[in-house]
């Protein structure tokens, strides 16, 4: 069982493991990370903007917890999770807006982010 298990991970950082081909790469990981902070900071901006709501972002999901793995193809891009969350006074039904709504927005947020 040694042995077997030295091929899924190894303290050894140059051993080629499973492990090391299915986790991100330094320089991945720090474009990940560049990417989710220019994508929470655009949408806290944009949303706030069309809502009159504050906004901020929670980091999520596989990316959060250490156990990202990369996409199973070249070029596919990475799954990274971002919670979006509004503030307001009251219960959570003393919003302005209905869950779709807030929804709608967001996608057109994100359409738009596309483009630019």
């Amino acid at each position: 069982m040694g042995h077997t298990a030295s091929l899924f991970h190894s303290g050894d950082g140059d051993k080629p493991t499973l492990n090391r081909r299915a986790r991100p790469s330094d320089a991945q990981f720090e474009q990940q990370q560049e990417r989710w902070n220019e994508l929470a900071e655009y949408l806290k901006r944009a949303m706030t903007l069309r809502t009159g709501y504050p906004v901020s972002t929670w980091l999520q999901g596989s990316y959060k917890f250490g156990t990202q793995v990369r996409p199973p193809r070249i070029n596919e891009e990475f799954d990274i999770d971002l919670g979006l969350y509004l503030a307001w006074n009251g219960s959570p039904q003393a919003g302005r807006y209905h869950p779709t709504e807030l929804r709608r927005i967001l996608q057109e947020c994100l359409q738009k982010a596309r483009i630019q």
